[in-house]
Order: structure tokens, then C-alpha cells, then sequence
């Protein structure tokens, strides 16, 4: 027994098992349609669904995923994507055909902090400089949304910057994985919500790096009820990334994405806001910031 679970007391594990099989009984009650072949189904991926199960424990169980805020939490209608449903929707967006992604992936138990497993493209795969590969990006972003946007700062060759921390992670990730994409565990960033960009990469662990803006979009197009908000204003900061306002060499400023849903001209949900600041990680300002961020698994 080691010392986590010595720690915890009888009282508390029966309380928990209890937890647990009211939750089973419950999924099974409420979810109408589920039937006898998908009960099965999720029989013959048992190892998978207990692994969701591990890493739901880890997520609740830590009081730092919950923020210096407890009162966030992701959209109502926030679902996250199998990765078969997420390599479908970049191969239909990109009209990719014949590809293929590593299948044994899905299979390990997700690192403590990840919430789930992510699929995106290399960044190279679309462009031969960082930068570029934004600004095609955006493009596909804004018609696929088909959404009410503002105005993006201008991205040229020297105003961004990867953090090598995240490039060196991507690449690691790409050498022990086959196929055309990249599968990691990730977090959408709640686990840093109410954040400030500077406090997240120094609470950063040694097995996670941040992410930036593109694979940050890359996940918003598999998952676009992640912005979604429903209160004020949702901030993902993408900390992999460092922009110069001046374009002089100097990357003081950090990129974010944001959605206003309280946005007097448009309907909710869908006025979002791609824009750049750097006095905002000097101060709480209220607004729900979160650091989407990603881990490696060997």
C-alpha cells in the first residue's frame, strides 16, 4: 500500500465505491438508447472506459486543476471527440484521403492532469514556416466557423516564435507514433483557468509543455462547442507561442483566442475574438483565462 492510499480512510473508500456504483446505475437509468449492443460495446472496451475512469478520479481529486476559481467550468454542451470522430473531421476540413494514425495510443491510461486524447496535424503540414501556417489556418478557421469575427493582429515571420519546449515535445511525439497526425493527452485548459500565462509556465510539470495557436485551433475545429461559454468572456491563452507587438525580436507578449458570449450584436456563442495582449498576465482581471496544455507519455 503505498503512502496516497494509506492516507485515505476506510469511511472515505466506501463512500467512494459507493459513488461510483450510483454513478454506473444512473449512466445506465438515464442513457436512453444505449440498448443491449451499446452496453456491449462498451464491454469490449473495457480497458479503455476504466482508463477514463483513472483519469477522472486523478482530474476531481486534485484541488489545483480546480484553479485559484472554482466557479468555471467547461460549457454545458462541452463534448470531447473520440479520435476516430477527430481524425475524421480534419480529413473532411483539409480533404485528406488514405490517411492513417497510430491505433495504440488510445489504449495507454492518460497521465494524471490530461483530460482526454487529441488529435492535430504537424504544422508543416500545411505551410514551411511557422507563421504561415497560422495565417492559412485562421483562414480555414473563419470559414469553417462561418462566425462572427474580429480583427486577427498581423502575423509575419518576425512577430512569433515557438517555444522550444513544445516543438522539441512535438517532434518527440512524432518520432513514436505512426501515421499522418499527432495523438497526445491534453487538457482544454481548465486545469489553469483563472491563470495568468507567466503563472502557467512556471507551474508547468516535467512531462508538459503548452500549447499554441495552432494546434489550439486545430482543437477548437474537432471541438467547436468548446467555446461554448455561456458567462462572459472564455481567454485560451496559448503559451506555447511568444509574440513581438514590434516586431523588433523582443517576444514579451503572449497569443490567446477568445469568445465573448455576452456580445451585444451577435447571437450567443458566436462572436469570437481572435486578438493579442500582453498587460493582461500582469493582473486578475476576471475574465475566465485557461491554458490548454499537453503531455508526453513515455
Amino acid at each position: 500500500m503505498n503512502a496516497i492510499t494509506a492516507e485515505i480512510t476506510e469511511g472515505q473508500k466506501k463512500q467512494f465505491l459507493r459513488f461510483v456504483e450510483d454513478a454506473a446505475e444512473k449512466a445506465l437509468r438515464y442513457s436512453s438508447g444505449i440498448g443491449k449492443d451499446g452496453l456491449q460495446t462498451l464491454i469490449g472496451n473495457g480497458g479503455i472506459f476504466q482508463n477514463a475512469i483513472i483519469a477522472a478520479v486523478r482530474w476531481y481529486s486534485c484541488p489545483e486543476y480546480w484553479g485559484e476559481k472554482p466557479n468555471y467550468r467547461y460549457p454545458m454542451g462541452f463534448t470531447r471527440k473520440s479520435i476516430p470522430e477527430q481524425v475524421s473531421t480534419l480529413c473532411r476540413i483539409f480533404g485528406l484521403a488514405g490517411v492513417s494514425y497510430d491505433e495504440r495510443v488510445a489504449k495507454e491510461p492518460l497521465p494524471p492532469g490530461a483530460e482526454h486524447y487529441f488529435v492535430v496535424l504537424p504544422w508543416k503540414f500545411i505551410a514551411c514556416s511557422y507563421h504561415e501556417a497560422i495565417q492559412k489556418l485562421i483562414c480555414i478557421f473563419k470559414t469553417e466557423r462561418k462566425e462572427s469575427f474580429g480583427t486577427f493582429v498581423t502575423i509575419n515571420e518576425g512577430s512569433l516564435q515557438r517555444s522550444e519546449r513544445t516543438e522539441l515535445s512535438l517532434q518527440k511525439i512524432a518520432r513514436e507514433q505512426s501515421g499522418s497526425f499527432l495523438i497526445f493527452p491534453a487538457q482544454f485548459g481548465i486545469r489553469y483557468r483563472n491563470r495568468s500565462a507567466l503563472s502557467v509556465k512556471n507551474k508547468l510539470v516535467s512531462d508538459e509543455f503548452g500549447l499554441g495557436l495552432f494546434e489550439t485551433l486545430i482543437m477548437l475545429l474537432t471541438h467547436p462547442d468548446r467555446l461554448d461559454d455561456g458567462d462572459g468572456e472564455c481567454v485560451l491563452d496559448c503559451i506555447a507561442d511568444e509574440y513581438s507587438r514590434e516586431n523588433d525580436g523582443r517576444f514579451t507578449d503572449t497569443p490567446y483566442l477568445s469568445v465573448m458570449t455576452n456580445h451585444p450584436e451577435v447571437d450567443l456563442f458566436k462572436s469570437v475574438r481572435e486578438t493579442i495582449c500582453s498587460s493582461y498576465w500582469q493582473n486578475d482581471n476576471g475574465h475566465h483565462h485557461c491554458s490548454p496544455t499537453a503531455f508526453l507519455m513515455y
